[in-house]
C-alpha cells in the first residue's frame, strides 16, 4: 500500500450525560498546513466547532486536548503567535454567536479519543502501487 501523506485533522463530539450519551465523529484533510502545530490545533478546533455549530450551540462546551500550549493560550487570552491568535479570535468569535462557553482541558495524547479519527485509515488514506 502506497499512502498519499495527507494530514487529517479531527474531533470527537459527545453529547449527553454518563447514562445517555451520543457522540459523532468528524474528520477532514488539512487544505492549508500554514503554522506551526499549535496553529494547526486551533485551526482544527475552529474548524471541528465550525462543523458542530448546530448542534453546539446555546450549550457548554468542555474541550478535552493534549495540546498544553493550545489550552494555555486560550485561558491567557492569546499569545506571541498571529497565526494561533487568528485562529482563537474566530473562536471566540463563533462562541459569540453561536452563544456557547468553551472550556479547554488537558488531556493525555494516549487517553485522548478525539484523535482516534486522525490516526485511523480510510480509503482514501490509500492508493495501489503503479506495479499492482
Amino acid at each position: 500500500m502506497d499512502f498519499p501523506g495527507q494530514l487529517v485533522w479531527s474531533l470527537t463530539l459527545v453529547v449527553g450525560t454518563p447514562s445517555l450519551c451520543l457522540s459523532q465523529q468528524i474528520r477532514d484533510y488539512w487544505i492549508d498546513l500554514e503554522g506551526d502545530i499549535n496553529a494547526l490545533e486551533a485551526r482544527a478546533l475552529y474548524n471541528s466547532l465550525s462543523s458542530f455549530l448546530p448542534s453546539i450551540r446555546n450549550a457548554r462546551i468542555d474541550v478535552w486536548t493534549d495540546n498544553v500550549t493550545l489550552r494555555a493560550t486560550w485561558e491567557n487570552g492569546g499569545c506571541r503567535s498571529s497565526l494561533v491568535n487568528q485562529e482563537l479570535k474566530k473562536i471566540e468569535e463563533m462562541s459569540r454567536a453561536g452563544n456557547f462557553a468553551l472550556h479547554l482541558k488537558y488531556i493525555p495524547s494516549n487517553e485522548n479519543i478525539a484523535d482516534a479519527p486522525s490516526r485511523t485509515l480510510s480509503d482514501i488514506d490509500c492508493s495501489l502501487s503503479e506495479e499492482a
